[in-house]
C-alpha cells in the first residue's frame, strides 16, 4: 500500500455544532489505484469511508459527507 496521509481534524464552528471532531484520513492506495478516505465523527463514534480513482472525486466525497452531515445536525438542532 502506498502511502500519502493527510489528517485533517475540525474546528470550530463545526466542533461547537457537533460537540466533538471530525477526523479525515485521506491516502493513496497502490494496490487498488484509488484513493481512500475515511472521516470520523467523534462525538457520536461513526466513521464513514470510501475511495476514488481520481483524487478530486475523493475529496468531493469527503465534502457531500461533511454537507451530509451538517444538514442533518443542523436539522435536529
Amino acid at each position: 500500500q502506498g502511502f500519502c496521509k493527510a489528517q485533517v481534524i475540525g474546528s470550530s464552528p463545526i466542533v461547537g455544532l457537533l460537540g466533538g471532531f471530525m477526523v479525515i484520513n485521506l491516502w493513496y492506495n497502490k494496490q487498488m489505484k484509488e484513493w481512500r478516505w475515511s472521516l470520523t465523527e467523534t462525538s457520536v463514534m461513526a466513521q464513514h469511508t470510501g475511495g476514488q480513482e481520481e483524487l478530486r472525486d475523493a475529496m468531493n466525497d469527503v465534502a457531500n459527507t461533511v454537507e451530509y452531515i451538517l444538514d442533518n445536525e443542523l436539522k435536529e438542532g
